[in-house]
């Protein structure tokens, strides 16, 4: 999913110089963005279904013969979709306040 902003920094580790634009000791590492971060944070509903889901990814839930590691990367597909989509919302409500 492409976004306009990702939030920007999150949990970033360090300080870059101002004056040289390099890390201070050595040390530094951005972190995530916000919005991974948020999409790490969100509570997924017990109560979705397969139909919303599949609605949710554009993609149909694997057939019940399919080996069980198939329908465990469509339930993740569907999982990361929803906090993603989550995350997206609370950033643009977070730039209307």
């Amino acid at each position: 999913m492409t976004t306009k902003t990702d939030g920007g920094p999150a949990f970033p580790f360090g300080q870059i110089s101002e004056t040289t634009g390099q890390p201070v000791n050595g040390f530094y590492d951005p972190g995530m963005s916000l919005r991974d971060a948020m999409a790490l944070s969100v509570r997924i509903p017990d109560d979705y279904s397969v139909k919303w889901a599949e609605v949710l990814i554009g993609e149909q839930q694997p057939h019940p013969a399919e080996p069980v590691g198939v329908h465990i990367d469509w339930w993740m597909r569907v999982e990361a979709a929803y906090r993603y989509r989550m995350a997206d919302a609370m950033l643009k409500a977070r730039e209307e306040e």
